[in-house]
């Protein structure tokens, strides 16, 4: 599940948002008084005119509040206003803010105010921070009783004279607040009872549809306690027996047929992701879970659909534009309906992707331990288990089999009928390549659209995954160029993209950068091996050149920074070079000249590294000559050999090698995963060199 309050629900405000308007004449000299003091003082000083009963300015100094609860040091990303809010003398200031808000009255806008503190708080704070909020036994009261009480759900489900935009405001900044806290700490949703779930239920159903905010923020309640095992049983009795899911969704369409999908976009994805959680965690068998998930993603893919489709960056630069142009014109409530408009279409992609990446990750699990389950029953032994159980395990099995070819066929399908790679592959790659200018007013957003794109590269390689790289998939329907495509995409991504923006898109920690595209190859590399072998499709001439074409960039880009990258490009240089050989030799001769000269560049690239004292550089060299064996290993090729001039090159790669091996060996123990491969090489290169000096006389 994709953590959603880290990424676009972090309030910015700085000194342009806090405007006399806004925060009073004083604001600034209240700003300036408070910079030079202690942070403790300056927590102080605002909380006591906080409390202030008859404060006129009570609105401003929430603002002030917010706005030093923000603040952090130029060299850290801590919050040292809001560590001492919430920790300073057994959480005084939370006990404060919770006690002014009871005794306001009827003030909603005030109370507004103070709920907007209250989910900005819960939205920026640590693990450590929430578990200091928690402990306030009057915090934790104050938040559910002022929400799950009858009175409020009859408000809820009357006329709008009854319930003002304020109070569904009040309670959607209370929904969100405990949303995020439970994001923050899982263990939170066991306060979840059937009453609680009744509650909502009834408040989703009863509220009237011009309260999109409110309405999102109790589906975003049911989305996250829908990962609550212990709550799996009578959410499932809710959500399908009761028929809510349906009826819900009926009733935040239009007009209860749906005709206008964008209406309540948000608010229909979360029930959508909390459905395929629910089924995923029942005790169904699998079989079930599939059809279900199947039949959900059949009925209401065309949401996930959309959302993938808007096309966000194309509006983020436009966005941006117009707020750099009209900084001075535009009203502050102008400016942020922009940013109101760009937060929710991030979200709208961040929930899609959530609930597809889910519905797919279950497929993975079925099949993974649909892996583990034929592993342990083919390790026993012929005299555990008679012929006639024999032959019962292999029907289940084949019936097995072929029930999870026949899923993923449909998933299949399923996939093509809604665009899902395409759109994918359109997140990931960006919408436009534009350069977006960044400001501060967005830059919640920038970062939102950078985990869209990493969300959307690992959907996109689990759906590969899923689809091609298990033991079911010789049974699949395959279409020729529409399945070949997916590996041209993982190959241009890395061949066509800059460093930068792979960086960028890969991970947000660059000390898992090398991990993260060894991961990426790795699929790539498995993929390639999967149609290199299909009998449904065959690689033509013109798409290998083009896989080699596209090698060739990458290397170029990495060099041979990253070992397991080389190793995997060289492996599928090779094997394309070794069927041109074998099939297609006197019309192949250009492709297999630019795969050998490749791999033989990555050999001598290998040798070139600096840290040859290193048991996995080793390796590296062990296994481009290894390749080079394969390759070069008929008498075939000798005009290549000729213009490689491959017998100087291996003599040298031979010398080398074995030179380093005795220096190795004696320092350092080979590892198994290592000791196959250098051992292999080690055994037979010299024979290799010896036969190809001897062919050349």
């Amino acid at each position: 599940m994709v953590k959603f309050n880290k990424f676009s629900h972090k309030a910015n405000i700085d000194c342009d948002e806090i405007s006399a308007d806004l925060a009073g004449s004083d604001w600034q000299q209240l700003l300036v008084d408070y910079q030079n003091k202690p942070i403790d003082e300056t927590v102080k000083n605002i909380m006591e005119k906080f409390v202030v009963k008859e404060n006129v300015e009570f609105d401003q100094i929430c603002i002030i509040l917010k706005h030093y609860l923000l603040l952090n040091k130029e060299t850290t990303q801590t919050l040292p206003y809001l560590d001492h809010f919430l920790t300073f003398n057994e959480q005084f200031y939370i006990n404060l803010v919770v006690e002014r808000f009871m005794n306001l009255g009827e003030s909603p806008n005030s109370q507004w105010m103070i709920t907007e503190i209250l989910k900005l708080v819960s939205s920026v704070c640590s693990e450590e921070q929430a578990g200091y909020l928690i402990k306030s036994n009057s915090f934790s009261k104050f938040l559910l009783s002022s929400i799950f009480d009858q009175s409020i759900l009859v408000k809820i489900k009357s006329s709008n004279e009854n319930f003002s935009v304020t109070e569904a405001g009040i309670l959607s900044n209370l929904f969100n607040t405990i949303s995020n806290l439970c994001e923050i700490k899982s263990g939170l949703t066991n306060f979840v009872t059937q009453e609680h779930l009744d509650w909502l239920a009834e408040a989703l159903m009863g509220i009237n549809r011009s309260y999109s905010e409110l309405i999102e923020s109790i589906a975003r309640i049911f989305h996250i306690i829908s990962n609550n095992e212990n709550l799996n049983s009578i959410l499932s009795k809710l959500f399908v027996e009761k028929v809510f899911f349906q009826n819900a969704f009926n009733q935040l369409s239009s007009d209860g047929i749906s005709e206008d999908q964008y209406v309540h976009l948000n608010s229909k994805l979360l029930l959508i992701g909390s459905l395929a959680n629910i089924t995923i965690l029942s005790k169904n068998d699998p079989s079930t879970k599939t059809n279900f998930l199947l039949d959900l993603l059949k009925n209401y893919g065309s949401l996930i659909s959309l959302a993938l489709d808007y096309n966000l960056n194309e509006n983020l630069n436009i966005a941006t534009q117009n707020l750099l142009r009209s900084k001075e014109s535009d009203t502050l409530n102008e400016t942020k309906g922009v940013i109101k408009s760009l937060e929710k279409s991030s979200e709208s992609k961040i929930f899609a992707l959530d609930a597809l990446s889910n519905i797919l990750g279950c497929f993975f699990k079925d099949r993974c331990q649909d892996d583990e389950d034929y592993e342990s029953w083919d390790d026993c032994s012929d005299d555990e288990m008679d012929e006639n159980n024999n032959v019962n395990q292999m029907d289940i099995e084949i019936d097995r089999n072929q029930a999870n070819c026949q899923h993923l066929n449909e998933l299949k399908s399923i996939i093509i009928q809604l665009k899902m790679m395409n759109l994918l592959v359109k997140t990931i790659s960006k919408d436009d390549e534009n350069v977006l200018q960044d400001t501060d007013r967005i830059e919640h957003i920038y970062k939102s659209v950078k985990l869209i794109r990493y969300e959307a590269l690992k959907t996109y390689v689990l759906l590969i995954d899923t689809l091609y790289l298990n033991k079911e998939s010789d049974g699949l329907n395959l279409d020729s160029s529409m399945d070949t495509e997916n590996l041209f995409v993982l190959l241009e991504l890395l061949a066509k993209k800059s460093v930068q923006d792979l960086e960028s898109l890969f991970c947000n920690d660059l000390k898992q950068k090398d991990e993260t595209i060894i991961k990426f190859i790795e699929v790539i590399y498995n993929l390639f091996v999967y149609f290199n072998e299909s009998k449904q499709i065959v690689l033509s001439y013109e798409q290998k050149l083009n896989i080699a074409s596209l090698i060739k960039d990458i290397l170029i880009k990495f060099k041979v920074e990253i070992i397991e990258l080389c190793v995997r490009l060289g492996k599928i240089l090779t094997m394309i070079a070794i069927k041109e050989r074998d099939t297609n030799l006197l019309n192949g001769k250009e492709l297999i000249q630019i795969c050998a000269t490749l791999i033989v560049e990555l050999a001598t690239g290998s040798f070139d590294l600096t840290d040859r004292s290193h048991i996995e550089t080793l390796r590296f060299n062990a296994e481009m000559m290894d390749m080079i064996i394969d390759l070069f290993g008929e008498d075939n090729l000798f005009e290549l050999e000729q213009n490689l001039n491959l017998i100087e090159k291996i003599k040298y790669f031979s010398e080398n090698f074995y030179s380093q091996y005795k220096k190795i060996g004696k320092k350092q123990k080979i590892e198994k995963d290592h000791s196959v491969i250098i051992k292999t090489v080690k055994d037979n290169f010299k024979s290799f060199v010896e036969y190809k000096i001897k062919n050349l006389k």
